[in-house]
């Protein structure tokens, strides 16, 4: 996609509109806030070509190997779990996964997002002790996950195979050992764009499981869906 500033600054009206005459006003300053000065970079962000203008998702480091878990718990009916935080970032990357499983009719999967106030924010250890006990054999989080060290460490007492998928900054004590860590900025990966939010994330899961799955056959395995 487009690149642009990811800090909004004061937007002089005038110039937004000099700059982008097609456009209504408020969207014009918007753009114009983001760095989007010509029409050509305006139609680029407003009417995005999907494929043509995306990053390849194997670039995210521990891709392959996140992508590669999924598919062995797809083939092998293996009990999900989709831990999502509660926020409007959080919830859409839920949906996104929901549809994605029901869209290959695979049903051994909950979507589980923690109550606000009782639960907070990011993985607990009463939930993983309940995912446990429910013989929950992969455990994916969205929008949270990369500071939860101790709870990740229980799940793999529990021999529950931990994927972390995030956005925000790790700490400094360090990464929890999950199976696989999915944020753009953690240390050593590659994928050009830093900015993307949690669902952006889970968004980009989703599109590397589907371009893998499709070829499983080629790589001896019988196709998931």
């Amino acid at each position: 996609m487009s690149k642009t500033s990811s800090k909004l600054r004061y937007v002089d009206r005038d110039a937004a509109g000099k700059a982008l005459p097609h456009l209504k006003p408020l969207t014009a300053s918007i753009l114009y806030g983001r760095g989007i000065t010509t029409a050509s970079d305006s139609d680029t962000f407003l009417l995005p070509d999907y494929g043509a203008q995306s990053h390849d998702p194997f670039l995210m480091k521990d891709m392959d190997k996140a992508v590669e878990r999924v598919l062995e718990a797809i083939v092998e009916k293996q009990k999900i779990v989709i831990f999502s935080d509660y926020d409007a970032d959080g919830i859409p990357g839920a949906v996104i996964w929901n549809d994605f499983l029901r869209k290959i009719n695979y049903e051994n999967f909950i979507i589980y997002i923690p109550h606000r106030h009782d639960e907070g924010f990011g993985l607990n250890l009463e939930a993983v002790e309940v995912f446990g006990k429910n013989k929950t054999d992969l455990l994916i989080t969205l929008d949270c996950g990369i500071t939860d060290i101790e709870e990740v460490e229980l799940a793999n007492k529990l021999k529950i195979d931990v994927i972390v998928t995030d956005h925000h900054l790790p700490v400094e004590k360090g990464l929890p050992k999950a199976y696989a860590i999915l944020n753009p900025k953690q240390d050593g990966c590659e994928y050009p764009e830093k900015m993307l939010c949690g669902s952006g994330v889970a968004y980009k899961f989703i599109g590397a499981i589907i371009k893998k799955g499709r070829c499983c056959s080629s790589v001896g395995r019988a196709r998931p869906w």
